[in-house]
């Protein structure tokens, strides 16, 4: 579970970020969303999240992370937009 803003930097990650893709939270916050996607599914998501409003939310989606040790990490996505910190 993560935030994150309009400019796609990380504004919060759960704990559980260290186990799945070996970065912890403080890695993580501050970085690029994109800097942690496959390069084959950055456009995608990308597209996907400038899409994304409060009323028209994405279904889930899959994706491709990559692990801090480089290994791949498949993931499923699901948005929700925040009034207070809208993406």
């Amino acid at each position: 579970i993560c935030s994150i803003d309009r400019a796609g930097r990380y504004t919060a990650a759960n704990a559980a970020s260290e186990a799945i893709l070996g970065y912890s939270p403080d890695d993580l916050i501050g970085s690029h969303f994109v800097e942690h996607i496959a390069p084959e599914d950055a456009d995608t998501v990308r597209e996907t999240l400038q899409k994304t409003t409060a009323e028209r939310l994405p279904p889930p989606f899959e994706t491709t992370m990559i692990n801090k040790n480089g290994s791949l990490v498949y993931t499923l996505w699901s948005v929700k937009v925040s009034a207070e910190e809208p993406i």
